[in-house]
């Protein structure tokens, strides 16, 4: 009887070194084998503009959050071409002040020389009726030859006066559409210094390389521009 004892307990022992072997070797503080690998994705932060590094902000091994600052690039040069494209775009822009500036004055003209046409009219239509009159008058008693000289030589000098003003005008007219010309020429080349703008204020973004993600520095990770993420270690 005692030998089946002996046996059943030799069994449970058999069965649980079989079974639970590796939950207790696996719970073990400490570890020990010799094919053991580590898996992990490494994520290399790349710099997208050149220069020269100024500071490196981790250490190697360190853990960092995503956005945390990794690697400082100079970036006095691209200060340097955001504050010439700010310059060039507050010109851009004082420039189409300007141009509205005298549109507003051009306004003011095509208005003017507008506003002479109507009166001018008048006197033409005026003088015309009057040298009719006087011509009428002349095959008359009541007519003479010298106003009726008067009255024809004032019909052409207001006719020349309103075609001066029909061509005034005309020349007014013109000078706006240049000046609307100019202006959308000034619009465009500030769209263009807006568009540079923008690309010199993300290149001097680029000088500051962060983390893409949470994870490890590598040794060495600043110098060859990558990030060791964290991973899973695996034994077979």
């Amino acid at each position: 009887m005692l030998w089946l004892l002996v046996l059943a307990a030799a069994g449970v022992i058999v069965v649980l070194f079989a079974t639970q072997w590796d939950r207790w070797v696996g719970l073990s503080v400490r570890q020990s084998t010799d094919d053991a690998y580590v898996r992990g994705d490494i994520t290399p932060p790349s710099a997208k503009v050149e220069g020269y590094v100024r500071r490196v902000a981790v250490d190697d091994f360190q853990r960092v959050k995503k956005g945390d600052l990794l690697v400082e690039i100079e970036d006095s040069d691209y200060r340097a071409k955001v504050a010439q494209v700010e310059a060039d775009l507050l010109g851009a822009q004082a420039a189409i002040d300007n141009i509205k500036a005298r549109k507003e004055a051009q306004h003011a003209q095509v208005a003017e020389a507008e506003s002479a046409i109507p009166g001018t009219q008048a006197d033409v239509l005026r003088t015309r009726q009057e040298a009719d009159r006087q011509r009428a008058l002349l095959a008359t008693t009541f007519g003479t030859q010298q106003k009726a000289e008067q009255a024809v030589a004032d019909q052409k000098r207001f006719a020349a006066t309103l075609a001066r003003n029909g061509a005034e005008l005309d020349a007014q007219r013109r000078q706006m559409a240049v000046l609307d010309t100019q202006e959308l020429q000034l619009r465009a080349d500030a769209k263009a210094k807006q568009a540079a703008l923008d690309l010199a204020k993300i290149n001097l973004g680029y000088t500051r390389i962060v983390a893409p993600v949470d994870g490890m520095s590598a040794s060495g990770a600043c110098a060859r521009g990558s990030m060791r993420m964290p991973g899973r270690r695996s034994f077979p």
